[in-house]
């Protein structure tokens, strides 16, 4: 039998939409396990002022990603007004990545402190080891 589309990935909302001027926030922390690859998709709005905000994933051997690290290589290019209103995408090889120390991911944007950027990071966790995947979130639709 084969496994639809929504049972073989699943969508994590690491940075919940917001619009902030705060000099760092981490998103929620996803358990990498079970994947062999995970898409990273910053949703960049607008941009007030000289705002200028980078996000950048980072992995722990905790579930609560204390005592994090930034990934090597898992950062978008700074954001500020005249690239603001964008998507980003990124690509993680899991595989690549030691189960024992870089297990759980997160996402952090980093501000100037003084100036609202408005954004969200979703997670896409592709290429589930183990099917059908219990999605967090409903499937609306699925025509």
């Amino acid at each position: 039998m084969k496994n639809t589309a929504s049972e073989n990935f699943l969508v994590f909302q690491s940075l919940k939409p917001q619009s902030s001027s705060s000099a760092s926030n981490d998103g929620s922390v996803f358990d990498s396990q079970g994947y062999d690859e995970l898409l990273v998709i910053s949703d960049m709005g607008a941009a007030t002022g000289a705002a200028s905000t980078t996000i950048s994933v980072r992995y722990s051997a905790a579930s609560d990603g204390s005592s994090s690290s930034a990934l090597s290589g898992a950062s978008f290019a700074a954001v500020t007004s005249s690239n603001d209103n964008e998507i980003f995408v990124g690509r993680i090889d899991l595989a690549k990545l030691d189960p024992d120390t870089q297990r759980y991911l997160f996402a952090r944007a980093v501000g100037d402190g003084a100036n609202a950027q408005v954004y969200g990071v979703s997670f896409v966790a592709l290429n589930a080891k183990y099917k059908p995947v219990t999605q967090d979130n409903t499937v609306a639709f699925s025509v």
